[in-house]
């Protein structure tokens, strides 16, 4: 037990250590990891939706409220700064003017492709310091990690454990 107890505070560590290790990544370009994020995610929604005929003007503020887990006023928030930025704009739906779509800019769509090629420097850097083995060890152990998290069951844990819950996700019920 108290074995267990040691690995599980030496992983914590190590998880809060790669956080901060992570927060001297610089802003790209001005702008921050958050919006980065969001951009990526309103590209990949927008090349998901495509698919749908007719294709949708952009991505409902909706979905990327709930596909981002963030509140809608903080995603508001974002987008207005994101089109300040003119990385983004916006679409009211003409049929019905509370609905709000999203797209990226062509201004946006460079900023995706040079954020990826940032990362892909950065990683690539990590990765030959790493060398081939530990890397093959990282990714596979993380993809286990990845697996054993999306399998816990969480209303199990919080009645072993008696103390909280874990805040749900929109969509799912409350445990």
């Amino acid at each position: 037990m108290e074995q267990d107890q040691n690995h599980l505070l030496d992983l914590l560590l190590a998880i809060r250590e790669n956080q901060q290790a992570c927060r001297y990544l610089p802003d790209l370009n001005g702008i921050p990891h958050g919006e980065l994020h969001m951009l990526q995610l309103i590209d990949d929604l927008f090349k998901k939706s495509r698919q749908i005929s007719p294709p949708p003007l952009g991505v409902k503020v909706s979905l990327l409220s709930m596909r981002s887990n963030v509140s809608k006023p903080a995603v508001s928030q974002m987008l207005k700064s994101l089109e300040k930025k003119q990385l983004i704009e916006r679409i009211t739906c003409e049929q019905d003017r509370r609905v709000v779509y999203v797209r990226l800019t062509d201004c946006g769509h460079q900023m995706i492709r040079d954020s990826q090629q940032f990362f892909c420097r950065f990683l690539g850097t990590v990765i030959e310091q790493l060398g081939e083995e530990d890397t093959q060890t990282l990714i596979r152990l993380t993809h286990r990690m990845n697996q054993i998290i999306l399998s816990i069951d969480w209303k199990t844990i919080q009645k072993e454990t008696d103390t909280f819950a874990p805040n749900p996700r929109k969509g799912d019920s409350a445990p």
